[in-house]
């Protein structure tokens, strides 16, 4: 069996592009939800208790869009197609 470098070498990239893709994502998915409001901040003037939960809402949504987008290159789905429809994933229907 002879072993063709040129496809190793891009499964090998593939594979670490794609891991630390789906690690980015994460790290972006928490910094979505450490920055959602907390009961123990201080709101401002302007800021009602709606305005909060709706900004808790969205900021959950995007969470949850970058998770899903993490699992999907974790398990081999790096496709275009894929990951157009995960960029098209609906933020505010999700909250």
């Amino acid at each position: 069996m002879r072993v063709d470098p040129e496809r190793v070498w891009r499964d090998l990239m593939t594979e670490a592009f794609t891991a630390a893709s789906a690690k980015q994502w994460r790290r972006r998915a928490e910094a979505y939800r450490w920055a959602r409001p907390r009961p123990t901040d201080r709101p401002g003037r302007d800021t009602t208790v709606e305005s909060r939960r709706e900004q808790w809402r969205r900021l959950t949504a995007m969470a949850v869009a970058c998770d899903l987008r993490a699992d999907a290159l974790e398990r081999g789905y790096y496709d275009d197609a894929v990951i157009t429809e995960l960029d098209d994933f609906d933020f505010w229907e999700a909250a």
